[in-house]
């Protein structure tokens, strides 16, 4: 990763710690799915998705590649396809050789995460920047919806955690500056959303043309959301996996492309 400019004044040490035993217990899960794939299914389609079982473990081992060594970023969603689509094809479809790869590479991982300063950031896609806490919780949430999404199609269990989820609001969504619609720019309206397993609400406040996710701040937020359940509710927004009805969070998806 490459250094850029600091954003993101929520990260600290304990934080980073958190999610970095939160991402090593990701790795293990996902190791040991595309290992014990039964045999056949990594040709199997994934439901809603271009690619395969194959490919899809594929796209998470590149994700592995990009918080390791792989600088290459996105400006924009349609070059995040191409790049998506590209990296694929450079790491091959053969499950046991992605196991093996994810897992050293968590490994190296391991040995920078604790030197890393918590509030360092570096360079994402469409020119937003992240700090290794929100990188990490990115990887998270991709192992997790995506694992899930392996397992539907390859037959096998997978659970996802709302306490993962968790994880990816408190500290990857600021990522969502780079998916903000140009028409939504202008918009200066927040969303308090309540989690059952939060301590507080999130915060999502669109301050015309920024996006902050946080705690709550003291100033006034136009839309409450009591959220029923963590993980439905975040694989429809952000993630797009589901329909998403509730009218104020199917304004606030609105505002954004799709991830």
């Amino acid at each position: 990763m490459a250094e850029d400019e600091a954003t993101d004044d929520r990260g600290n040490d304990a934080e980073r710690d958190v999610v970095t035993a939160a991402f090593d217990a990701a790795t293990a899960r996902f190791v040991a799915l595309v290992r014990g794939l039964p045999a056949g299914t990594a040709d199997r389609p994934v439901a809603g998705t271009a690619w395969t079982v194959g490919e899809t473990a594929a796209h998470v081992c590149s994700l592995y590649r990009r918080t390791t060594g792989d600088a290459r970023r996105a400006d924009d969603r349609e070059h995040l396809v191409r790049l998506n689509d590209e990296a694929i094809t450079e790491v091959g479809s053969d499950p046991a050789a992605i196991a093996d790869e994810v897992a050293a590479l968590a490994d190296v991982v391991g040995q920078f995460a604790p030197h890393v300063p918590a509030d360092r950031t570096f360079p994402f896609h469409c020119g937003v920047p992240i700090t290794l806490t929100g990188g990490l919780a990115v990887v998270v949430g991709e192992v997790a919806v995506h694992g899930a999404e392996m397992a539907a199609a390859a037959g096998v269990p997978w659970e996802v955690a709302p306490a993962d989820l968790l994880l990816v609001w408190r500290h990857a969504s600021p990522v969502l500056q780079g998916w903000l619609r140009p028409e939504a720019a202008g918009a200066d309206e927040a969303w308090e959303l309540r989690f059952p397993e939060a301590e507080e609400p999130i915060v999502v406040r669109l301050d015309r043309g920024r996006v902050t996710v946080a705690g709550p701040d003291g100033r006034p937020v136009d839309h409450r959301v009591d959220v029923p359940d963590t993980v439905a509710f975040t694989l429809g927004f952000p993630y797009g996996r589901r329909p998403v009805t509730d009218p104020a969070v199917a304004r606030l998806a609105a505002c954004f492309r799709p991830t």
